[in-house]
């Protein structure tokens, strides 16, 4: 299992921005995908409206042109890319990227697996949908999670595909109360530079009883560490320069 680093993900961008432009780059220089491609967590997605058809499928192919460039850098399990619309009526292009070597790094935080079934996930993963339903039914063996119905089983699951660390998936699923789904109790998880670009944001809550909770505290430090080494170096300074970068980047971020 390899250490989650920066470098990483700037090895990764900086051959696709060498092989296609500096353009190509802003699909993945996104933060939760920074995290994604540094390791530190399994999957990542990218979501990027557009009310043009031109422009959409002109992403959807930039999107698919990167992918030999993943491969050559990482065990891909599943990268769907696509164009959908939202439940509001929305057009969007996206990409879905799961990984083996986050995912390894991922369950190898988590408590709420014994060794073996993390052994037999991981041989046996091989699309998200497959994924999650094998997850869920591993994690509906696990004594902790007896009271779990199956849409907290889910919820776990993807908590953990996400790269959360368990005593945040679990502390809010324990606090939720149907009646208040908002509590205002929570905290937000302080993540450095989360936001740095529009995407959607690597961040959880957890209930503020949990404040100081060592877990997470270096669960928060990873993550910040990470996102700050990429975007204070000297590559991204370079590629944030970029005229054409910006202008996807802007593009993007519609």
């Amino acid at each position: 299992m390899k250490n989650p680093t920066a470098t990483r993900a700037i090895k990764i961008i900086q051959t696709i921005a060498d092989e296609h432009g500096p353009a190509h780059a802003a699909f993945w220089a996104l933060p939760n995908t920074v995290l994604t491609l540094a390791g530190a967590r399994p999957s990542c997605d990218g979501v990027f409206y557009s009310d043009q058809p031109v422009e959409q499928r002109t992403w959807e192919q930039q999107i698919q042109d990167c992918r030999p460039q993943l491969e050559a850098n990482l065990t891909i399990l599943a990268l769907d890319i696509g164009i959908d619309t939202s439940p509001a009526g929305d057009d969007y292009v996206s990409y879905d990227l799961l990984h083996r070597d986050g995912l390894e790094y991922a369950l190898a935080q988590t408590n709420l697996l014994t060794d073996h079934q993390k052994a037999a996930f991981q041989k046996n993963i091989s699309s998200f949908a497959t994924g999650m339903d094998a997850l869920d039914r591993l994690l509906a063996k696990n004594p902790r999670l007896r009271e779990y119905d199956a849409n907290k089983i889910r919820d776990v699951a993807i908590g953990i595909l996400l790269g959360y660390p368990d005593e945040a998936i679990l502390g809010l699923l324990d606090d939720f109360d149907e009646k208040a789904p908002y509590p205002g109790n929570l905290l937000h998880a302080a993540i450095k530079h989360a936001d740095f670009y529009m995407c959607p944001q690597p961040v959880y809550d957890y209930p503020r009883t949990l404040k100081g909770n060592p877990a997470i505290k270096r669960h928060e430090k990873l993550w910040s560490t990470i996102l700050d080494d990429f975007y204070t170096s000297s590559f991204h300074k370079a590629l944030a320069k970029d005229t054409a970068f910006i202008q996807k980047i802007r593009q993007l971020s519609r």
